[in-house]
């Protein structure tokens, strides 16, 4: 009887770990959208800071996404379902003219929700804002 009793206990423990572990790993996986930044650039008179982010949407809860912040600001959001940013970049013509090059995603499947620009900035504050199509696609 008590042999019994240590083996339902060890079965319940190894149960409640794997519970456990489960719920650990949803929580992670969709515990938000995961953040980074891919691309940096001063302005030449080093008073204004541009940056090129990336959004990962966890699991299957929304789009992936591309944006262009400036000092913090969004100016600049596309959904971005592939893993190739080599053609976005950030050049500063001057102080006040910053030119955005993107590129092309084809997702799969291939749908104009998958790779759509919804917000797209030509100036902030004093500062002109350009966009330049790199000439690259990405694939996912």
């Amino acid at each position: 009887m008590r042999r019994a009793f240590k083996v339902l206990g060890a079965v319940l423990g190894a149960m409640i770990l794997v519970c456990v572990l489960l719920i650990d790993l949803v929580s992670h996986s969709w515990g938000g959208a995961k953040d980074q930044m891919i691309a940096q650039s001063l302005a030449p008179d080093e008073k204004i800071i541009a940056e090129i982010h990336q959004s990962t949407t966890p699991m299957f809860g929304g789009p992936d996404t591309i944006y262009v912040n400036l000092m913090g600001e969004k100016v600049y959001v596309r959904v971005y379902e592939c893993d190739d940013y080599s053609g976005y970049a950030l050049h500063w013509e001057n102080s006040r003219k910053l030119i955005v090059s993107y590129t092309a995603c084809r997702p799969d499947p291939p749908t104009p929700e998958n790779d759509a620009v919804t917000h797209m900035e030509t100036s902030w504050n004093d500062i002109e804002i350009s966009y330049r199509d790199s000439g690259h696609t990405a694939t996912h």
